[in-house]
């Protein structure tokens, strides 16, 4: 009974974690930020800390100066290697299409399932004139409703409010956008594993492939390799002949 208890426990737990969001939260007004966090932990992504980005440039300046300074000694130490098989153009392309055509399915299929919740969007739009005004404010309306639109045929849109005013007063353009993407555990684990055993399918069907030409290459190159080795045969054959009396032994009487 308490495996039963147990194995009911761990059911719960995993659709739980696989049901939780990764939830990215976006304000943009005079400066842009950006959470990313989970299981109710969020982190402050950007603006990030500009202490951290010192530290990191002083550690990233110490390990080119070591790097420079061994160089030399490594340059000395290492052996020339031979150069591996390289792929033409041609090839690099193919793959690389072969590769998107592989992932681009699986992430169009995840994008597609992010939730845009708690949709703010203020905008105030202002010009010099009151005719520049109106001019923007008809551009900024349709490029406003035009993307939350799009968004919404594509993934789940949940709007809080949208307002767009003009301002004939100050001339100012001022905005403050919110918003909430969420993308489900399970959704993020499901598109990854596809993604990967198409990545997989891809590289195993082209390597075969390439062993195939390999193989055929192979063959040609012994088919060539016999038939110089038959005529060097042949020529020998001939040449041990004398040509003279068409290959007939003197008699010396």
């Amino acid at each position: 009974m308490t495996a039963w208890w147990i194995a009911l426990a761990v059911i719960l737990l995993l659709t739980g974690f696989l049901l939780a969001s990764v939830t990215v939260k976006v304000t943009v007004s005079d400066t842009v930020r950006i959470w990313v966090g989970a299981f109710g932990i969020r982190f402050l992504i950007l603006p990030a800390k500009q202490k951290k980005k010192q530290k990191k440039k002083r550690k990233k300046k110490k390990k080119a100066a070591a790097a420079r300074k061994s160089r030399p000694a490594a340059k000395k130490a290492q052996k020339p290697k031979e150069k591996p098989h390289e792929q033409s153009f041609a090839e690099t392309v193919s793959f690389a299409v072969d590769l998107l055509r592989a992932t681009v399915p699986g992430a169009v299929a995840l994008v597609k399932k992010i939730r845009f919740v708690n949709m703010r969007v203020f905008v105030s739009v202002g010009a010099d004139s009151a005719d520049e005004t109106a001019i923007r404010y008809g551009m900024v309306c349709g490029a406003v409703y035009n993307t939350l639109a799009a968004i919404d045929s594509m993934m789940t849109l949940r709007v809080k409010s949208v307002d767009v005013v003009s301002d004939f007063v100050t001339g100012e353009m001022q905005y403050d956008i919110s918003f909430l993407a969420k993308l489900r555990i399970g959704s993020i684990l499901k598109a990854a594993i596809g993604i990967l055993i198409s990545i997989l399918r891809t590289i195993l069907k082209r390597n075969a492939q390439q062993e195939e030409a390999l193989q055929a290459m192979q063959k040609q190159k012994g088919l060539k390799q016999y038939e110089r080795t038959s005529d060097q045969r042949h020529d020998g054959h001939n040449n041990g002949k004398n040509p003279q009396n068409g290959g007939r032994k003197h008699d010396h009487r």
